[in-house]
């Protein structure tokens, strides 16, 4: 896994652990690694690019294990839309250039068996689009950023100790078009194919025919070069590319770094027309890999649970129940997996309240229920209303309401079994946890009140009412309308 990130100040940020490219811990299900997350909205058209993590400052292109770097923090969250048709690199290329390549090699029943099974076993395609959203660097201001370019896909069998080299360009240019060409060299199968296209601004796609782009003259004994031109006829398009190396990151990548790829942020232009470009050149590292080897630990997960079940009013960390999100919600939930761990880590004892003692709060008081339901048709416009109203409104019911003498009981009983005779002298936190609070799309951190330093019952009662009424203040609905939230059940916890 990799990722690289450049500001528009020209400060370049990266992974940890690069050149080393290597992730350990995915759990083999979602394409999850290292912070970075993909998931697909829709085939082909949406999906979703998310971060949340510490990135390193500045250029590593060497492995050294005692410079950890300057690490900063980043997170974003992206959807990323289709603009144009997928491209098939295995079908959609010019008979020209497929017959090209075939012609170089050396034909006979194992040559065209290999050309069959590399194609069945090996699916490629591109599609052009855009990625927009949220990023944030550090405590700076949160950038809205709008940034195109080529989504490149491969699944599959693919055999990487035959690769020999492949170089590759794609990007953008400022009159909307896009392209994307790369020529690879397959020890022992195909010694040359060149594939490629241009989409031009109104949508129509023209394949590439023939290009003196060929891996011999560019950085075949030595490293890449900073600049290169080569072009390209696409359709009937003549194109002069001429493309010069902004930014560099070398990353090795396969088993025991076998691969080693330089990657690129380039300055791009065609035929005149200026853009920014995506480059790599990839080699063959015969070299010692300097990382030791690692193991992957299991993950931690939720247990499943199913919601329409009947469940209780609290939940220790330590019940199995409490690491379920749908009934205590995220922040309960990593406390709970946390506790779990066998004193792997240092939790303050502490339990939650369920969604069930939220729902348990609302039918014993009818108004509140009717004012919540009330609020959600009008925050999504099932009814018109003033929604600035409604909320205050909510959030003083709910602060001139008490805790039922059934959920304080509750309440009472895991003060007394989590700290015996003492809990009543101790200080304790009351924190929010609702169902979908924080996740990659949008975190709720700061919405919702915190009470510290809480002692004794009534103080601790009060604080748990106080902490469900504020995730109906302004802010916190007009966040939840923005990030298309519903109005969620509301855990919360007591530590």
């Amino acid at each position: 896994v990799w990722l690289m990130l450049k500001l528009e100040d020209g400060r370049y940020f990266h992974f940890p652990g690069f050149p080393d490219t290597t992730v350990y811990n995915t759990d083999g299900q979602t394409f999850t690694a290292g912070g970075l997350k993909f998931e697909v909205l829709e085939p082909l058209a949406r999906c979703r690019l998310t971060f949340n993590g510490r990135l390193r400052q500045g250029q590593r292109n060497e492995w050294d294990a005692d410079d950890e770097g300057k690490l900063v923090h980043v997170e974003f969250a992206f959807v990323w839309t289709a603009l144009t048709e997928r491209v098939s690199l295995n079908y959609d290329n010019d008979p020209s250039v497929v017959s090209d390549a075939i012609a170089r090699e050396q034909w006979n029943t194992s040559f065209f068996n290999r050309l069959r099974k590399s194609s069945e076993e090996h699916q490629r395609y591109e599609v052009c689009g855009q990625l927009f959203g949220k990023l944030t660097v550090a405590i700076e201001p949160e950038r809205t950023l709008l940034l195109r370019g080529v989504r490149q896909h491969s699944w599959g069998i693919c055999d990487w100790t035959t690769y020999n080299r492949y170089m590759s360009h794609c990007g953008y240019l400022e009159d909307g078009t896009f392209f994307s060409f790369s020529a690879t060299s397959i020890a022992s199968f195909l010694s040359h194919i060149v594939c490629g296209y241009v989409i031009l601004p109104c949508g129509q796609t023209r394949t590439l025919k023939s290009t003196d782009l060929h891996l011999s003259l560019h950085g075949e004994i030595t490293p890449p070069s900073d600049k290169l031109c080569f072009n390209a006829i696409a359709g009937h398009l003549q194109c002069a590319f001429w493309v010069e190396k902004k930014q560099e990151q070398i990353v090795y990548s396969r088993k025991r770094w076998s691969v080693k790829i330089h990657k690129q942020f380039t300055d791009v232009t065609m035929n005149g027309v200026r853009g920014w470009g995506f480059t790599e050149y990839m080699y063959r590292h015969n070299g010692l890999c300097p990382v030791p080897l690692q193991k992957s630990v299991p993950l931690l997960k939720e247990p499943a649970y199913d919601i329409n079940r009947p469940c209780d009013l609290t939940l220790e960390f330590t019940k199995p129940a409490c690491a379920s999100s749908q009934l205590v919600g995220g922040k309960g939930t990593q406390l709970a997996l946390l506790t779990q761990l066998d004193g792997k880590f240092i939790v303050p004892r502490g339990f939650c309240l369920t969604v069930a003692a939220y729902r348990h709060h609302l039918k014993d008081n009818k108004h509140l229920r009717d004012a919540v339901e009330e609020l959600e048709n009008v925050a999504y416009k099932r009814k018109e209303g003033d929604i600035h109203e409604m909320s205050k409104t909510i959030v003083e019911s709910f602060n001139n309401t008490k805790l039922t003498p059934g959920l304080e009981r509750a309440v009472l009983k895991q003060l007394s079994e989590l700290f015996g005779d003492e809990w009543s002298e101790k200080t304790f936190a009351v924190r929010s946890s609702a169902v979908g609070e924080d996740g990659g799309e949008a975190s709720f951190a700061g919405q919702m009140e915190t009470f510290l330093g809480v002692i004794g019952i009534k103080e601790i009662c009060n604080a748990i009412v106080k902490c469900w009424a504020s995730s109906f203040t302004q802010q916190a609905v007009a966040y939840k309308r923005y990030n298309l939230k519903r109005v969620s059940f509301r855990a919360l916890l007591v530590q």
